[in-house]
């Protein structure tokens, strides 16, 4: 996964704090996530603490995750086809 799958900002600044978590042993889990957010200024502008820990919710088994993933490769291709 790239951050430029993530059509929208907020979802790629979240996925780059849980990349850097996971590069550099820090924690993935949302708390994690959102200390790094937090350390960089960007919790707000990356939807806030709410829609964070709601992403928790949406993606909480291996299934939707691989069906998240599966959205993000499709919505890619589609921005790719439309220039």
């Amino acid at each position: 996964l790239t951050p430029e799958l993530f059509p929208e900002q907020h979802d790629r600044m979240i996925f780059e704090a849980w990349r850097y978590q996971a590069a550099n042993g820090g924690a993935t889990d949302p708390v994690g996530v959102l200390e790094r957010l937090r350390d960089l200024g960007r919790l707000d502008a990356a939807g806030g603490q709410a829609y964070v820990l709601g992403l928790v919710d949406e993606l909480a088994s291996a299934a939707n995750f691989g069906a998240h993933v599966d959205r993000l490769l499709d919505e890619r291709a589609r921005q790719r086809l439309a220039g």
